[in-house]
C-alpha cells in the first residue's frame, strides 16, 4: 500500500483549519495488493494539532444498491434523514452506512460528533427513520 496519497490528503486536510475536535472526511486512491482502489475515511485534529485518521476503508461495493434503493423508494435520502432526526440528535456528521437488513429493509448507520465532542452513533430505519439504536460510541 502506498502511504503517500494517505500524506498528502492528511496535509490538505491539516491546511484547512485549526478548530479542536475538527474532522474532515476525504476521499483518495491507493495501490493495494497491485489494483488501484478508491479509498474513503475520517481524519480528526488532534489536541496537539496533528491529524489522526479515525476511519479508512475501500468505497462500498455496495453503493450501487444503496443509491438504487433511495432511487427506488426503499430508503430516504441522506438529507432527508438527518433534517427529520436534527430536532432530536445534533452534531456533525462523522460516519454514514446504508445497508440492507435482510427482512428488514436498509438501515442508516450514523456516527455523530455532538456539540459536546462526545460520539453518538445511531441506527436508524432509512424509510420511517426510526431510531432503533441510540448509543454513546468511542
Amino acid at each position: 500500500m502506498r502511504w503517500g496519497f494517505f500524506v498528502a490528503a492528511l496535509m490538505l486536510l491539516a491546511a484547512s483549519g485549526t478548530a479542536a475536535a475538527e474532522c474532515r472526511e476525504y476521499s483518495t486512491t491507493a495501490l493495494i495488493d497491485g489494483r488501484q482502489q478508491r479509498l474513503t475515511g475520517t481524519a480528526c485534529r488532534q489536541p496537539d494539532g496533528t491529524w489522526r485518521m479515525m476511519s479508512s476503508r475501500p468505497a462500498p461495493a455496495d453503493h450501487d444498491r444503496a443509491r438504487a434503493a433511495v432511487a427506488a423508494g426503499q430508503a430516504l435520502p441522506l438529507s432527508d434523514v438527518l433534517a427529520r432526526l436534527r430536532p432530536r440528535y445534533s452534531g456533525r456528521l462523522l460516519d454514514v452506512e446504508l445497508r440492507e437488513q435482510p427482512g428488514a429493509g436498509w438501515r442508516y448507520r450514523l456516527k455523530l460528533l455532538r456539540p459536546d465532542n462526545r460520539v453518538q452513533e445511531l441506527t436508524v430505519d432509512a424509510l420511517s427513520v426510526e431510531v432503533l439504536d441510540a448509543r454513546e460510541g468511542r
